[in-house]
């Protein structure tokens, strides 16, 4: 018993080398929407490295349209702040780990939110702590993920709907603000059926007028919600829109801070924020919005960056098993989108978009660094 008491108390967890590369995973597919077409990931990898040996990674995906940010300025970032702040920084308790990642106040966004994410990984594998077990945990077996279609013509649209449709899936977020809007939501109205929920996503295509006319036009295809229709800076056009339309307007590209979730729900600007692990700087910030969110009365979606590995998607699932009341899931999409995931675990959903509540040390999914170092195209190491 003596001896157990000792080996607890000498237990830390003390950063001896960390890892940051820039990292793109090709798609199987081509992925487009009003902002951007993409055929890989384009994402951010940290492995942080502790003087015991363990080993814990984080991830995210910079994207300038949203953040500023890109692969170089995140590297630039994170050097910097883990040469300065993070290297041989100890942790005596898994909850050492969580204060200091709730403190990383030089970093924002991607940046923030992958050396975050490694730093609680690696310290859940010390630990023997899960990074569920930290947080409210909300009694749920019914984790339910939604499909995506892009800006597809409409016949590939419909195929997709089609796919969507026989494997069980009944939530559907359609990409618009291109010439062929009317064409693909008839293809994936007719396709997917009437009992199919479908919501529309902008991706900042319009203005507040545009949005008003064209949204009305698009009611008699029944959609949902229709996520940032209007510029990412433009709140009061955000506010307009949403006050001139009886469906949930969504913020999403407005929404990367705390900062922005109190400004947003301050003025009414919007009835739903999608939280998105990367952009909002990582797990711990994306549980603080979502408190935002429901002192305001706000509906939450749990959103992700396209080409996310089963890193981010772990992290996702965590989120989405700590807060009540989430309307739509998205995410975990990589076995069907990633040339090759970046875990071991195939953590994608399943059947009707069912997935399970996540156990296991840190994040609880363990990186395959073969398969990573594939695709790695650069790389810096801080020891």
């Amino acid at each position: 018993m003596i001896g157990s008491k000792r080996r607890k108390c000498l237990l830390k967890a003390k950063v001896s080398k960390i890892d940051i590369y820039a990292v793109d995973i090709p798609f199987k597919m081509k992925f487009g929407h009003a902002a951007k077409k993409r055929v890989s990931s384009e994402s951010i990898f940290v492995r942080v490295e502790t003087e015991c040996g363990k080993v814990g990674f984080g991830e995210s995906l910079p994207r300038r349209y949203v953040t500023g940010e890109d692969q170089s300025s995140v590297i630039d970032a994170l050097k910097d702040e883990c040469r300065r702040a993070v290297l041989g920084r100890t942790f005596n308790s898994f909850s050492e780990a969580m204060d200091f990642g709730d403190s990383l106040g030089g970093l924002k966004g991607a940046a923030r939110c992958a050396i975050e994410l490694a730093l609680l990984d690696a310290a859940g594998k010390v630990f023997n702590c899960s990074v569920i077990d930290t947080f409210d945990k909300v009694p749920t077996n019914n984790l339910k993920y939604s499909a995506v279609i892009g800006s597809e013509a409409p016949f590939k649209a419909g195929l997709l709907a089609l796919a969507s449709r026989l494997y069980g899936l009944k939530d559907i977020k359609v990409k618009v603000g291109d010439p062929y809007d009317i064409k693909r939501l008839e293809m994936v109205r007719r396709v997917a059926g009437g009992d199919a929920d479908i919501r529309l996503d902008a991706n900042c295509a319009w203005t507040a007028e545009e949005a008003i006319d064209i949204l009305n036009n698009m009611r008699i295809f029944n959609f949902s919600v229709i996520e940032q229709p209007v510029k990412k800076s433009d709140i009061r056009a955000l506010r307009k829109v949403s006050a001139a339309i009886s469906e949930p307007v969504m913020a999403d590209e407005s929404l990367c801070t705390i900062d922005d979730a109190n400004r947003l729900a301050e003025e009414r600007a919007c009835k739903m924020f999608n939280i998105r692990i990367s952009k909002c700087g990582g797990i711990l910030n994306s549980l603080k919005i979502a408190r935002i969110a429901k002192s305001a009365g706000i509906s939450c979606q749990l959103g992700c960056q396209v080409g996310e590995s089963g890193v981010l998607s772990a992290a996702g699932r965590h989120f989405a098993s700590c807060v009540t009341g989430i309307r739509y899931l998205e995410g975990s999409y990589a076995r069907f989108l990633l040339a090759e995931d970046m875990v071991k675990e195939d953590i994608s959903f399943g059947y009707e978009g069912r997935a399970r509540v996540l156990q296991g040390a840190g994040l609880g999914v363990t990186v395959n660094e073969d398969v990573l170092n594939k695709y790695v195209k650069s790389k810096a190491t801080i020891q």
